[in-house]
């Protein structure tokens, strides 16, 4: 038979081709089966290809497939219920046009995505990705309802009519389908057959119950101080458990104060981390108020001071950030320190806190004898926490301070010129560090030092 003569659907491909380019189609002989059955196919196999491609999936859903078919199903219905011809075949000319055209265009959709994700942004190709899918849906179901009614004598408005009510009904479904269960789906049991992480060791029950001595066991390593002679007493804290940077921080300024500052058996280091669980007392309220009591005993109030850096996360409530995984732990806030330190008698001290909105720590803490250093003021975030870092933003450039001055005012300042430099270079909002330096305290900071 020419193939004029042959139905439509004897070659659903071509065919479909010619309806998305709204040209005629054959209406001669039967309906032939078999094509169908492989378009059927063809168009199952399109989906699952492009479903490993583009959705990340390897197992088949076999609940899914009611729902892959359910769209050509709903307009073999249609087009059986509305064609009341002797011999009609409006239903399954929709049904392979539907199924032939939808190959075509997912292909042609895939490549244009492809090729637009080399110029588009990824927003723009959210939105293009949405607005594409559309657009197409509605292009599909308009060249499927004119395909069907052409050349079965409809008047012409009442087939333009038809045609907008398939792709008013094809966009709806699609619409509907979009969340629908896909015929593939991700395997997750590799995910779940990993081997999960071991438990924080502080949920030992060994570990758990061994912090007590080791906080006591610090604690009592802190000497008394000489009477007449000015010295230094230093607590070094890192509050989160979740990021190395802190206990890696609190650790070099532990070290620094012990090479620069303190005498020997003055000093005591307070972290949050899993590799520092059973060696370093973990920072806590209570560890840090223990702390704070028993260098009040220990120093002589009128001669030494105390040096107390904190680094962590801070909120903008001005929270301290204190977490140590599995422990529920009670946060550091400026009023708490300011009570804790006014509890433990201790008159001179020199608190540096290292967290974003740090500077709400300023006003609770300012006094004559007191020296207040933030990485931040109250309203900006201070920068550098990432966890492979050694050190913050203010925490590296004080550290290097504090390595280079004589004097600890130059060194602050130091410290703020260079980490303003650094956002500044960086092109981030700067976090502006701040120093508050009480009356009495500026002229016993020179004594200190001297000696």
């Amino acid at each position: 038979m020419p193939p004029d003569q042959r139905h439509a659907l004897a070659t659903p491909l071509t065919s479909a081709l010619r309806a998305l380019l709204f040209l005629p189609l054959s209406r001669h002989g039967t309906v032939p089966r078999w094509p169908l059955l492989v378009v059927l196919a063809l168009g199952l196999m399109t989906s699952l290809v492009q479903g490993y491609v583009y959705g990340d999936g390897t197992l088949f859903n076999d609940y899914a497939l009611p729902i892959w078919l359910f769209l050509p199903f709903v307009l073999l219905l249609i087009g059986l219920w509305c064609d009341r011809r002797a011999q009609p075949d409006m239903g399954w000319m929709m049904f392979g046009l539907l199924l032939a055209a939808g190959i075509w265009i997912g292909w042609l959709y895939a490549g244009v995505y492809e090729l637009a994700r080399l110029f588009l942004s990824r927003q723009l190709m959210e939105w293009f990705g949405f607005v594409g899918y559309f657009v197409a849906s509605g292009w599909l179901g308009l060249a499927v309802g004119i395909g069907a009614v052409r050349g079965i004598g409809w008047v012409r408005w009442r087939g333009l009519l038809f045609a907008l009510g398939i792709a008013l009904i094809v966009l709806a479904l699609q619409a509907w389908l979009v969340d629908a269960p896909r015929l593939l789906y991700p395997d997750y049991s590799a995910e779940r057959d990993e081997i999960r992480p071991p438990p924080p060791k502080l949920a030992g029950e060994d570990a758990f119950y061994g912090e007590t001595y080791l906080l006591d066991d610090a604690l009592d390593a802190i000497t008394a101080g000489k009477p007449g002679v000015p010295e230094v007493f230093t607590i070094a804290l890192g509050g989160d458990a979740e990021q190395a940077v802190f206990l890696r921080e609190a650790r070099s300024f532990d070290t620094l104060f012990q090479q620069r500052f303190a005498t020997p058996g003055h000093t005591i280091l307070l972290a949050n981390h899993d590799s520092a669980t059973g060696k370093i007392p973990i920072a806590t309220q209570t560890s840090l108020s223990a702390a704070l009591q028993r260098i009040g005993q220990q120093m002589n109030k009128d001669e030494d001071v105390l040096v107390l850096y904190m680094t962590s996360h801070g909120g903008r409530t001005h929270d301290f950030l204190i977490d140590n995984a599995p422990l529920e732990l009670n946060q550091i806030t400026p009023q708490w320190l300011a009570a804790a330190i006014r509890e433990a008698g201790i008159r001179w001290r020199v608190v540096v806190v290292s967290a974003c909105y740090s500077g709400g720590y300023i006003a609770p803490l300012m006094a004559e004898d007191a020296l207040v250093a933030t990485a931040a003021d109250a309203t900006h975030t201070s920068f550098g926490c990432a966890d492979e870092n050694d050190f913050t933003y203010y925490g590296h450039a004080l550290h290097d301070a504090l390595r280079s001055h004589a004097d600890w005012l130059p060194a602050f300042e130091a410290a703020r010129v260079a980490v303003s430099e650094r956002e500044r270079r960086e092109q981030i909002e700067p976090s502006h560090p701040q120093l508050f330096v009480g009356a009495a305290i500026a002229g016993k900071l020179v004594s200190w030092r001297a000696h």
